[in-house]
Parts: structure tokens; C-alpha cells; sequence
């Protein structure tokens, strides 16, 4: 087994030096792939670190896999100016590709052109320089941040000059530090990163910055992101605050409102209600800017406070409950036999004033006492008489005196009220404020008497 593993490493070194002699292109289609086809590198998970610069000797065509690679402030450099060939330095190629590279530089150097000669069947003008491509996108996803891509294209070769000839020399390459083939330069920009110096058109571009030049630089930044808060009526105010998409976290500040309990801090659809939101989960923007403004607003919900009535006798009534944003509430009147309702207190032994209403804007639970006072029927026997109407028929303790009403019979003269209903006792007027118990009075009549007169 020892010997068969030594075979194959052996092997693997071989290939990959027969790679590096033609300039083929080594297929990576895992971390671990990539790990080894750089060689200065270490591999956890799926994240590819450089411990080193790494000269390439072939294009790294990436087939396959989820991976990131932390260039780790490190460079690549691919550096063809000694063949014949493009010099691609990376090469996504793969439906299934998802790579993030970021935090280095790459660097790619292309071949010059063929210079112009004089002699039968060549050419005396300079050829073109070869072209220089940090990272083309065929297939897949790539994430690009923090990074520096240097193309240099070859020079043009130079025209040939002699016996009578002028050639001319010929164009530099193009260099393509971003080439997103068929798809757009932005869609190779992480969310978060931006190109310092890039115009809108850049980012729509099927290739940045695609054009014939000696040497040309891009830089892909993170973008700052400046927080403001809006507390919305919470307290204390918080500072504005700064992070990018390389944070290790966004602290969130803590505010409080009288009557809320805090939900979190809204941005877009998304609510973090968190003190902490994890590298993960920044929010980002579409925008492609060194800075964006963010505005965080605060999310509160309204705390439930729950009425209880004690109703101190008298027919229950559930709990109801409201919050500070409630309109103001009438305080519902109660019911109990025989009493009457003197309004509701919010002690126990019913002191203080009354209170009928709780007012918009109030907080806390609520607990309403109800005062009563015995109420005491008054029943009237009118034995064939009439009362006049509108008159009382109850009274408490604290009622003003009631004088009695004087009822009317037809053929009667009304001789006083009784509590007896043969009429022994004394007459009663009125009934006195402090009487207490239910109360019937007997009317009393007289018959008229008529003298008749004869002529």
C-alpha cells in the first residue's frame, strides 16, 4: 500500500511537470485540487489559504467544486513571455463552479509579438502581442474582493527596417484583467466589493478592461458601508457606524421606548434582532460605490397590558387588555342587584376619585375597583290611585331626602302614606337621607262627600 501511494505521488509530479513543459492547463475540480496545483498552500474545509507567492506554470482551469481562495495578501503570477500563447492565468469552466478569490494579486504576463523580417514569404511587420487574462468565467460562479489583477499583454513586435524596408510594429495585446465571456464584469464583483475607477459601462462590459495596452491594473475594494440609525422614538440615539463585507460582525446598538418591546433593526425586508449580525449576514447593496449610506430603523411592537375588574360583587367582566397606541377606552358600567354603581378606583378601599376612562397613551396593567352603595326599592299601594309620574323608586343611604309624591283618585281626597296597610301609625312625607331597607307605602283616601241642592 506504502509503495502504491508512493507510485502514485510520484506520478501526479510527473504529470504536472509534463503540464508546466507544454502549458497545458491543470484541471482543479476541489479544494484540495486547487491546494495542490498551488503547492504554497494550505487547504481546511473548503477554504484554500497561500502561505507564499506561487509562480504558475500552467492555467489553473477550475472544473468543479465550492471553494474560496484566500490569497492571504499573496501573489500569483503567471508569466508567459517566453511561448507563443494567450496567457490565461485562471480559467472557470465548470456549470457546478462556486469560487470566491480574494485578498491578493494576480498578475499575468503575455508573450511579445513576432518581430518583422526580410527575407522571401515573411512577414516584415511586427505581429501582435499576445494577449494577457488574469481570471475568464466560461462557466460557473466567481466572486471576486480585495484584489489586485495586473494584465500586461505582450508588446507588439517590431517591423523590420533594412534594405529599402519599413516595416511597421505591431499592436501590444489586449489585456483582460476581468473576462466574464458571455456574461457581465458585475456579476464577477462580490456584493460588497466595487472596481476603484469604474464607470457603470465597465460593469456591463464583457470584459474589463479589454483593451490593447502595455500594462493595466484593476482593483476590486470593499465597499464602506456608513450605518444610520433611526431609533424611531427609542432612546439613546446611536452613533452611526461603518463595516464592509470582511467585518467579523456588525455590533447593533441596544435602545428602549416606554411601552414597546424592541423587535430589532430593520434594512430592506430583513429584520436583525440580534445584538450581533454574523459576517454572513451583512446586508449588501447593488450598488458599486467606495461608499453607501444604509439606514437601519428601528422595529417596535406595542406591549399588551391587561384591564382586570374587580367588580366587588357585582357580575363579572372578562379582562380586556390595550396598548400605549390604543384609543382612549370607556370604562365599561358594571351590574349588581340591588346596589347602585358609584364608579370605578383603582384602590382597594375605593378612596381617591373615580375614574371613567383610560386615556391614549397610557402603560402598564391596569386593576379597577367598583364602589357600591345598597340600593332600596320604594313600592307605592295606591289602592285605585295614581301617582304622578317621574317618581322615585329606589334610594340609598346617600340619596337627598324624597319627599313623597300625593297621588289622585276620582271621588277620593288622598289622606297620607302609611306603612301599614290598615293605616294604624302615623303618616310618612318623606324619606330621609341615611334611611336604609326597602320601603312600601299605603295610600290612604277619602271619599268626597257632595250636598245636593233642590230648587
Amino acid at each position: 500500500m506504502e509503495r502504491n501511494s508512493r507510485l502514485i505521488g510520484w506520478l501526479v509530479l510527473i504529470v504536472g511537470l509534463l503540464c508546466s513543459i507544454r502549458g497545458e492547463a491543470v484541471d482543479v475540480n476541489s479544494a484540495q485540487a486547487l491546494k495542490d496545483a498551488l503547492r504554497n498552500a494550505t487547504v481546511e474545509g473548503n477554504v484554500v489559504t497561500l502561505t507564499g507567492n506561487v509562480n504558475l506554470s500552467n492555467t489553473l482551469n477550475i472544473t468543479g467544486g465550492t471553494m474560496i481562495l484566500d490569497l492571504n495578501g499573496k501573489t500569483i503570477t503567471y508569466d508567459r513571455t517566453g511561448t507563443s500563447e494567450t496567457a490565461t492565468a485562471i480559467n472557470v469552466n465548470g456549470s457546478e463552479v462556486d469560487i470566491v478569490i480574494k485578498n491578493g494579486t494576480i498578475e499575468v504576463l503575455a508573450a511579445k509579438g513576432k518581430d518583422g523580417s526580410y527575407s522571401w514569404g515573411n512577414e516584415k511587420n511586427g505581429g501582435t502581442g499576445k494577449d494577457a487574462v488574469c481570471i475568464q468565467r466560461n462557466k460557473g460562479t466567481v466572486s471576486l474582493c480585495i484584489m489586485k489583477l495586473i494584465a500586461k499583454p505582450g508588446k507588439g513586435g517590431a517591423g523590420y527596417h533594412g534594405w529599402g524596408v519599413n516595416g511597421n510594429d505591431g499592436s501590444p495585446g489586449r489585456a483582460y484583467t476581468i473576462d466574464p465571456n458571455t456574461g457581465t464584469v458585475n456579476a464577477m464583483i462580490a456584493q460588497g466589493s466595487y472596481i476603484v475607477g469604474a464607470s457603470d459601462n465597465d460593469y456591463k462590459s464583457d470584459g474589463y478592461p479589454g483593451i490593447s495596452t502595455t500594462s493595466y491594473t484593476t482593483t476590486v475594494s470593499l465597499i464602506n458601508y456608513n450605518v444610520t440609525y433611526n431609533a424611531n422614538g427609542g432612546m439613546p440615539q446611536p452613533a452611526n457606524a461603518t463595516y464592509t463585507i470582511e467585518s467579523s460582525n456588525l455590533s447593533l446598538p441596544k435602545v428602549s421606548k416606554e411601552g414597546y418591546d424592541f423587535v430589532g433593526w430593520k434594512y430592506g425586508s430583513k429584520t436583525y434582532d440580534s445584538d450581533k449580525i454574523e459576517k454572513e449576514d451583512l446586508p449588501t447593496t447593488t450598488e458599486r460605490a467606495s461608499q453607501v449610506n444604509m439606514a437601519f430603523e428601528a422595529v417596535w411592537k406595542a406591549l399588551n397590558y391587561k384591564i382586570i375588574y374587580n367588580t366587588n360583587g357585582g357580575e363579572a367582566i372578562p379582562e380586556g387588555s390595550y396598548t400605549i397606541e390604543s384609543e382612549t377606552i370607556t370604562l365599561p358600567t358594571p351590574s349588581y342587584a340591588k346596589h347602585l354603581f358609584k364608579g370605578w378606583y383603582t384602590t382597594e378601599d375605593c378612596t381617591g376619585d373615580p375614574v371613567t376612562t383610560i386615556p391614549k397613551g397610557s402603560m402598564g396593567e391596569k386593576k379597577f375597583y367598583a364602589k357600591w352603595v345598597s340600593s332600596y326599592d320604594i313600592l307605592y299601594e295606591l289602592n285605585g290611585g295614581n301617582n304622578p309620574e317621574n317618581v322615585p323608586n329606589f334610594f340609598t343611604e346617600e340619596s337627598e331626602t324624597i319627599t313623597l309624591p300625593t297621588p289622585i283618585r276620582e271621588g277620593y281626597t288622598f289622606d297620607g302614606w302609611y306603612l301599614k296597610n290598615d293605616f294604624s301609625g302615623s303618616k310618612e312625607t318623606e324619606i330621609k337621607m341615611g334611611s336604609k331597607g326597602d320601603r312600601t307605602y299605603y295610600a290612604k283616601w277619602v271619599i268626597e262627600n257632595y250636598e245636593l241642592t233642590y230648587h
